[in-house]
C-alpha cells in the first residue's frame, strides 16, 4: 500500500496539484460568477448594468452642452467620436436595451446615436421615439406603456410612470416640462416627456433606478427586499427629506448615488463655480441614522460596482 507521504511526493500528485487543480479552480470561479451582476456609473444619471450575457444602459449621457447651446438654443446631439471612444474604453460592443428615465437633455441627448450605432432597442414613449427617430428613423425602438414589463436575458424591467419633481416647488415650476410635440434637435427641444422609474428583477437581486426625492408608492411593494437603489441626489430639496422619503422606507442594502456631477456644461470649471455640491458627509450621516442597514456608495466614473445580493 502506498503511504500518504509517498503519494504526496509522487509525480502524479505534483501534476494534479500544479496543472489540474488551477483549472478546476478557474472553472469553479466562472460557474459561481455566471449570474453575477455588476454596474458602472457613466456620469450624470447614466448607469450600465450587466451580467455575463446581457447589458442594459439607463440614461447613458456622454455628451454635455456648451454655453452657446444654452444661450443660442443650438442643435444639440451626440459628440459621436467621443461616444465611440468611450464605448471602446468600456469594452462595449453590444448593448441589449437602452432605457431613459425622461427626455431632458442630461438624460436623453445620446440615446438616438447609441441606439442607431449599437443597433440596441430604446424603450420608451412617444417623446423618446421622436428623439430617436429624428436622428435615424430605422433605429430600433420599442413603445412601452405604464406598468410595462420588459424581459431581456435574465432581466425583468418593470417600468412605471411617475411625476418629475418641480424645480421650484412653491409654484410647481418644471424646467422644460410636458411632452415633446415636435423635435428638431435644438437644445430646448429636450422636454420632460414621459417620466419613468424602473424596478429591475434578476436572479441575483432586485434593483431600483429612480431619480426623484418624491417617494413613489410602487416601491413600497419591495421594501426590505431591495438590493441596489440607484438614486439621483442632485435635487435641491433637503437631503434629509431624500433619505426619509426614499431610503428609510425602502430599506435597501446599498444606495448608489448618481446625478451628482456637474452635468449642465461641458466645462467642469464653470459648472463647479455655478452649481452647489452635494454634501456627501451629511447624506451618509443621515443614512446611517435613519437606515443603518444601508451602505452608501458614491462611485467614480466607470468604476465597477459589484451588485451582490
Amino acid at each position: 500500500m502506498t503511504s500518504p507521504s509517498s503519494f504526496l511526493s509522487s509525480p502524479k500528485y505534483i501534476f494534479l496539484y500544479d496543472k489540474v487543480m488551477p483549472i478546476l479552480f478557474m472553472i469553479l470561479l466562472i460557474a459561481q460568477s455566471a449570474f453575477a451582476l455588476e454596474a458602472r456609473w457613466l456620469g450624470v444619471a447614466g448607469v450600465l448594468i450587466q451580467d455575463s450575457d446581457t447589458t442594459i444602459l439607463i440614461d447613458p449621457v456622454l455628451t454635455k452642452p456648451s454655453l452657446s447651446h444654452w444661450i443660442l438654443n443650438q442643435p444639440f446631439s451626440s459628440n459621436q467620436e467621443a461616444v465611440k471612444d468611450r464605448l471602446k474604453k468600456l469594452g462595449l460592443k453590444q448593448v441589449d436595451g437602452i432605457f431613459i428615465s425622461h427626455c431632458h437633455f442630461d438624460h436623453a441627448s445620446d440615446v438616438a446615436y447609441l441606439s442607431s450605432h449599437l443597433k440596441a432597442p430604446a424603450y420608451g414613449g412617444e417623446s423618446l421615439k421622436k428623439i430617436v427617430h429624428q436622428f435615424d428613423d430605422k433605429a430600433p425602438f420599442v413603445m412601452v406603456q405604464d406598468k410595462s414589463e420588459v424581459h431581456i436575458g435574465k432581466f425583468k424591467i418593470k417600468m412605471f410612470h411617475r411625476p418629475h419633481p418641480a424645480i421650484i416647488r412653491p409654484i410647481d415650476w418644471h424646467f422644460l416640462g410636458g411632452k415633446i410635440e415636435s423635435f428638431k434637435g435644438d437644445f430646448y427641444d429636450y422636454r420632460e416627456g414621459e417620466v419613468w422609474m424602473f424596478i429591475i428583477e434578476h436572479p441575483e437581486g432586485i434593483t431600483i433606478f429612480d431619480q426623484s426625492s418624491v417617494f413613489f408608492h410602487e416601491s413600497m411593494k419591495y421594501a426590505g427586499r431591495v438590493d441596489n437603489y440607484f438614486l439621483g441626489v442632485s435635487n435641491p430639496e433637503n437631503k434629509n427629506t431624500l433619505v426619509e422619503n426614499n431610503i428609510k422606507l425602502i430599506s435597501p442594502k446599498r444606495v448608489v448615488a448618481i446625478h451628482h456631477d456637474f452635468f449642465f456644461l461641458e466645462s467642469e470649471t464653470i459648472s463647479q463655480w455655478i452649481l452647489p455640491t452635494v454634501n456627501f458627509s451629511h447624506l451618509k450621516s443621515e443614512i446611517d441614522r435613519l437606515s443603518p442597514q444601508t451602505t452608501l456608495i458614491i462611485p467614480e466614473k466607470d468604476q465597477v460596482i459589484k451588485l451582490d445580493p
